[in-house]
């Protein structure tokens, strides 16, 4: 499982950058210490991810070749896409924190944005193009997408002044999550061997996908509670309710994190009828 945890990891960071990013972006919050900091962790995870990523690729020659097959390979459009996202962000983080911004970075953050999209898409479609019957469903864009909306609602609200509406997108996110659940385990239990041979081994770790979903759950939870009892606070109580919105993260990359593994540990290949 060694490469699989390289996986989980790049697929988290890359995803938890780009809903960060997202939500920064249609937030709007002006603050200039909370719009570095946000930045900053941004292009953190997003450089992360890409160094991570070498653990699969094997070396940066790997993500090299990779990328020459753009035209017809998942792997390379996410490569490109990614890449394109960070390096948009150095431009950006340039322009911002050295330049003072201006339309210029405005323009290309919207840009970025579109990169980032296209490289969750594209990362999705990798598993959809599988012979991994547990992952060639919706569920995998549904998951990845979601994923990245709730990871990056929870990191903006311990990063910055969030509006209130970042708590309901992330509570949105974990909702879709959950509904689309139940008729993707249906779909494996229903579909070829393979399929109920995932399907199987998801029954077997219930405790453990129960773990995940629960921790995802009390992760909104803890982001909704925080962010009311943080109305009107100031000092030792403001720290208090900071302190539960870090907490808010943490579990909820706990579960976004046990989901992932979950997600990779049990895709059965239809070839040979083993992972």
């Amino acid at each position: 499982m060694e490469r699989e945890w390289t996986l989980v990891l790049f697929t988290l960071l890359n995803q938890a950058s780009v809903g960060l990013f997202a939500v920064d972006l249609l937030a709007g919050v002006n603050e200039d210490k909370a719009r570095k900091n946000v930045l900053l962790v941004v292009g953190g995870l997003a450089v992360l991810s890409l160094l991570v990523s070498l653990g699969h690729l094997g070396s940066p020659w790997g993500a090299y070749r990779a990328i020459a097959n753009v035209g017809s390979s998942w792997l390379s459009r996410e490569i490109l896409f990614a890449s394109a996202y960070t390096g948009l962000w150095v431009i950006i983080a340039y322009l911002e924190l050295k330049a003072g911004g201006g339309g210029a970075a405005k323009a290309l953050r919207w840009i970025m944005l579109a990169a980032g999209i296209l490289a969750v898409f594209s990362m999705a479609s990798i598993y959809t193009h599988t012979v991994r019957p547990a992952w060639q469903t919706a569920y995998t864009y549904v998951s990845f997408f979601a994923t990245s909306l709730v990871l990056g609602c929870l990191l903006y609200m311990a990063l910055a002044p969030a509006p209130s509406w970042t708590v309901w997108a992330a509570l949105a996110g974990v909702g879709v999550q959950l509904l689309a659940l139940p008729p993707y385990l249906v779909s494996l239990m229903s579909g070829e061997p393979a399929a109920q041979a995932s399907a199987q081994l998801l029954a077997r770790s219930a405790v453990t996908l129960g773990l995940g979903v629960a921790a995802v759950m009390a992760a909104v939870g803890l982001a909704l509670l925080g962010r009311f009892a943080s109305r009107g606070q100031a000092g030792d109580q403001a720290g208090a309710t900071a302190s539960m919105l870090y907490l808010a993260l943490a579990v909820g990359l706990l579960g976004e994190g046990i989901l992932r593994y979950l997600f990779y540990s049990t895709g059965v290949n239809i070839m040979v009828g083993h992972f």
